[in-house]
């Protein structure tokens, strides 16, 4: 079986160890932050430093595919994700009979398994210690990769990568989850590597996003979409672990008077300072003119998008490793029998 070096601890690059150590492979995780996750999901979100990840204590909530995956191939995980106060949603459940025609047998599939990032990279830090074949170091930078001999036209083949201050460790494969300010390209482009192809375009918009508990601990009724569009302003609520739930503000960030909208965010927060983050689109790739003569190299980040992508991008590295597979397929709803039941209710 391969050795394979996985670059970040996060959400992605947990999974995907996971995955190939479950594969039979020899897995080290490499993580630049030292500290361990420790204590109940409370300690976890007060406590729990993770400096190289700027968006830790943002809102997040993790697709259905995502739950599907781990229920289908990491049973442990959702067992601890269940134990740790993680919360089921449907948004199937939640649209008006009306509108939906009903619950139908299939709908069970958009349910997500969600949590706050920090109470989610936990539970998986967790199984992950305890996965035979995967090793996880923290505390560990990385300066770069380690080049072999060519294989092919004077393309470099990736051997390992370069640790600052330790060993380098040797691999037959690299994969990159350190999210979309991945350092690779340049790491590539030094030893004579074509970096790939970067797509870039910035959204236009930034958003803040805080997390709230009530007194009581009860998670408020969702009478509306998870979205709402205000005119030029969008709220989005999010459900969460443990009776919380995260509030995010969208604006446009070429408007100076939305900042004004970031103190009147406060509330009664579950322990979380407002946070913003600006929101950009970056899509990496291989070049196609040179299709095959690429350096021995799965990026995580380069196969799949963001949150619901989570499941997504563990295809790209999992599945090449680990032989081909089939994918069930979502079958659409019934659209005219859904037109018409919006028309009935206007």
């Amino acid at each position: 079986m391969a050795r394979i070096a996985v670059l970040g601890a996060g959400v992605v690059g947990l999974t995907t160890a996971m995955l190939l150590g479950n594969d039979g492979h020899d897995v080290t995780v490499l993580e630049r932050d030292p500290t361990e996750p420790h204590g109940d999901p409370e300690a976890l979100w007060s406590g729990w430093e993770r400096r190289g990840v700027n968006q830790f204590r943002l809102l997040h909530y993790f697709q259905p595919a995502f739950r599907d995956r781990l229920e289908r191939e990491l049973p442990t995980v959702v067992e601890g994700l269940d134990t740790a106060g993680a919360i089921r949603h449907n948004v199937m459940a939640l649209v008006p009979e009306e509108l939906s025609g009903g619950f139908r047998e299939g709908d069970e599939q958009y349910e997500a398994l969600t949590a706050r990032r920090p109470v989610t990279e936990a539970v998986l830090a967790r199984v992950a210690a305890a996965t035979p074949g995967v090793d996880v170091r923290r505390g560990v930078a990385i300066d770069g990769v380690l080049a072999g001999s060519s294989v092919e036209d004077d393309t470099p083949h990736i051997v390992g990568v370069r640790c600052a201050g330790d060993d380098d460790i040797r691999a037959d494969l690299v994969v990159d989850t350190l999210g979309r300010r991945s350092p690779m390209p340049a790491w590539l482009t030094a030893v004579g590597a074509r970096a790939p192809v970067e797509e870039r375009e910035d959204c236009g918009f930034v958003y803040y996003g805080r997390y709230f508990r009530s007194a009581d601990g009860s998670v408020p009724p969702m009478i509306a979409g998870l979205l709402q569009d205000y005119g030029s302003v969008s709220i989005l609520t999010l459900p969460a672990d443990n009776g919380t739930w995260g509030v995010g503000i969208i604006v446009s960030a070429r408007v100076e008077g939305h900042r004004r909208l970031a103190p009147r965010a406060r509330g009664i927060p579950a322990r979380c300072p407002l946070g913003r983050r600006r929101t950009a689109r970056r899509r990496r790739r291989r070049d196609g003119r040179h299709r095959g003569r690429a350096p021995r190299l799965l990026p995580g980040r380069f196969a799949g998008r963001d949150r619901c992508g989570v499941g997504g991008r563990r295809v790209g590295v999992h599945e090449p490793v680990a032989g081909p597979r089939r994918h069930d397929r979502v079958v659409p709803r019934d659209c005219a029998s859904r037109r018409g039941a919006q028309q009935r209710c206007r």
